[in-house]
């Protein structure tokens, strides 16, 4: 007999049809492959005879495949294929041959046929097996050329292949001029996505600028981003690897926007560089708002993390800011420049965050943290840094916990530091530890070295502001530190000052000094200064510590202490009294000397006259240190005689 063209048939479910048709011959019922596909788009092949039975066998006009009821995804309540749902029945046979032919005569040697025969399913295995190492389209999809026809060699070249809306393969061109209105590239991140390594796929210039999905309901906002990273709510999340480039990577668009928790963003090398010139992963922006936005993600609340390492990002006077970060965000050998608002904005953070070897350059803000409208930073830290020809190098509002170390902020046009209290919002504990400042005020800004200054400057000071073995140098006299407004502000061990600078300390700084003034160096102090000035790097003090909880007057204690580069230490004499009170602590201590997390010590006690035993002393972060009669804490007796023995406290602020 003869075999026709049809190995295949295909349907479409509608919720009536449970039988559908095949029009080509099988020898077995096993000789057909049932698959189905959802109107998601996945697959099921079916299993004979689970789940379906066939007619026809032997029959050259084919003949049904009937569905057998049950409890099936693909069926509807009454065992008919759902609607929407498409159904494929393709012929595919075992690739062998079990037919033996004996030799009848000579004028016909079945033997010789046999061969033939034999070699026939020889080559069917080969190209099978050739089959199964090609790219193939789904079971449930015929094909058709403009799916898997490639374009001719001139449509195709030093173009990037990929699908169109229907699917059908397109070669999309890479210039900017076509492809900036192309989804030339999209990738989501689903739960628990291990890696993404966008640019091992492309290696030269991207350009996209819309890829046409909405995830989430804040799609619109970045309809204009290359990547937006989502729903990645495990603990490993998802990493991009951005390979080691001779040149910069063009961007015309917003970059990356992250939603969820645990994100990477790597490159190949370290992206540390002064010059424009530059051998390693980076970008090139050449529209656009954002870089990096790290704003929308779940960082604190999640325990999450972001680590963005060894790539540089260039703004070039159009990209609004190249990092935008909010939770917990590592940030190592990353430089900037070039943004209209901020190279790097660490607005409203709540968590960790360190900056370590990196370089903001040429922007309209170097670095800045917090901003005046909302927002509360903590422990944030940056180590190794170069801040340079901003027009402001970094500007410090609503923040608190900072600590810059080993770095230097020059050439800045106006303010080298600028940091600025609004009315009703905190900002203190600003440290910085061996900073270099030099020549800002560049190009005749109208700034200072650093500028310290509140709304309202008889309410609203920065507090607790420390500059530690700093040295600022420049040609510009007023180009020191102005204190307009704060409390507590101490620069200690000033080491290097060019002579004729002045370091102001105004009408609205209280409980301001320098420790010691350097030779040259001017010292203006018309606030109040209220610390004891020594010879060296250190400061200290002797304040009133109350105790409560005793009977009577509460007595007052004359504590000592001591604070040197953020190392407090308290002296405090033995105390004793009468109980008249389950509580006891000791109060009023200078503000500038409480600790940024609870400090726990021990020392030795007796409750209600008894042996004197180890217990427990607590100094909170509103600086009251609370005793307690045992290690693991507990209450005093209210009546007796209390007493501890001296105490000496310390703790790192």
């Amino acid at each position: 007999m003869t075999i026709g063209l049809t190995n295949r048939n295909d349907a479409v479910g509608n919720d009536a049809v449970d039988t559908y048709s095949y029009g080509f011959k099988i020898f077995s019922a096993t000789d057909l492959r049932v698959t189905v596909q959802s109107p998601a788009g996945v697959e099921t092949t079916l299993v004979y005879p689970t789940h379906y039975s066939v007619t026809g066998v032997g029959r050259a006009a084919g003949g049904t495949v009937v569905l057998a009821s049950g409890t099936f995804s693909w069926l509807d309540a009454d065992g008919d294929l759902g609607d929407g749902y498409t159904i494929s029945i393709r012929r595919v046979v075992s690739l062998t041959q079990a037919t033996d032919l004996r030799n009848q005569d000579r004028s016909f040697l079945n033997q010789n046929s046999e061969d033939q025969f034999d070699r026939c399913v020889m080559i069917d295995q080969q190209q099978q097996d050739e089959l199964n190492r090609s790219l193939k389209l789904p079971e449930t999809e015929a094909g058709s050329a403009a799916a898997t026809v490639l374009p001719t060699s001139a449509l195709r070249l030093s173009k990037v292949l990929g699908f169109d809306g229907a699917g059908n393969l397109t070669a999309y061109d890479t210039s900017p001029a076509v492809a900036s209105s192309l989804n030339v590239m999209h990738t989501d991140i689903g739960t628990d996505a291990e890696a993404v390594s966008l640019f091992n796929i492309l290696r030269g210039r991207v350009y996209a600028q819309s890829y046409g999905y909405s995830p989430s309901a804040s799609a619109a906002v970045n309809a204009a981003a290359i990547m937006r990273c989502h729903n990645m709510t495990g603990t490993r999340g998802g990493r991009i690897i951005i390979p080691r480039h001779d040149s910069k990577l063009p961007m015309a668009a917003d970059t990356i926007k992250f939603e969820q928790r645990n994100v990477t963003i790597e490159g190949d090398s370290n992206a540390m560089s002064y010059e424009d010139s530059f051998g390693g992963s980076a970008w090139e922006f050449e529209a656009g708002n954002y870089g990096i936005d790290l704003t929308s993600w779940e960082g604190g609340s999640a325990g999450g993390y972001a680590s963005i390492e060894n790539i540089a990002l260039f703004g070039n006077n159009v990209l609004q800011r190249a990092l935008w970060c909010g939770g917990t965000v590592l940030i190592r050998g990353v430089h900037v420049r070039g943004c209209t608002a901020a190279n790097i904005d660490l607005y409203n953070l709540i968590n960790t965050t360190r900056l370590e070897h990196f370089s903001s350059f040429g922007g309209v803000i170097g670095l800045l943290i917090g901003s005046a409208s909302g927002g509360l930073n903590t422990s944030m830290s940056f180590d190794h840094f170069a801040i340079r020809q901003n027009t402001t190098g970094v500007r410090i509002v609503n923040a608190r916990g900072a600590s810059f170390s080993n770095g230097t902020i020059e050439s800045n046009i106006d303010h080298g530091v600028e940091i600025y209290k609004p009315t009703g919002i905190l900002i203190n504990d600003i440290d910085f530890y061996k900073i270099h400042f030099e020549e800002n005020q560049y190009s005749g800004g109208a700034g200072y070295t650093v500028e310290i200054t509140g709304q309202n400057p008889a309410v609203d000071r920065p507090k607790r502001i420390q500059f530690i073995q700093c040295s600022m140098t420049a040609t510009l006299p007023t180009n020191g530190i102005n204190v307009i407004a704060g409390d507590r502000v101490v620069v200690i061990d000033a080491g290097e000052h060019t002579s004729g600078q002045t370091i102001t300390f105004g009408a609205n700084a209280i409980n301001c000094g320098l420790f010691p003034v350097p030779d040259g160096v001017t010292l203006s102090d018309s606030g109040t200064d209220n610390w004891k000035r020594v010879p060296g790097n250190f400061y200290e003090l002797t304040w009133s510590a109350t105790l409560t909880g005793i009977s009577g007057t509460d007595p007052t204690y004359a504590v000592r202490s001591t604070k040197m580069f953020g190392v407090v230490h308290h002296s405090i004499p033995a105390i004793t009294g009468t109980s008249d009170s389950t509580a006891k602590t000791l109060t009023g201590m200078p503000e500038e000397l409480w600790p940024g997390y609870e400090v726990l010590d021990y020392e030795g006690m007796s409750d209600n006259g008894g042996a004197v035993a180890l217990g427990r002393v607590t100094t909170g972060v509103d600086g009251v240190i609370t005793l307690q009669p045992s290690p693991a804490g507990g209450s005093w007796t209210a009546s007796g005689t209390f007493a501890a023995t001296a105490m000496d406290i310390s703790y790192t602020q």
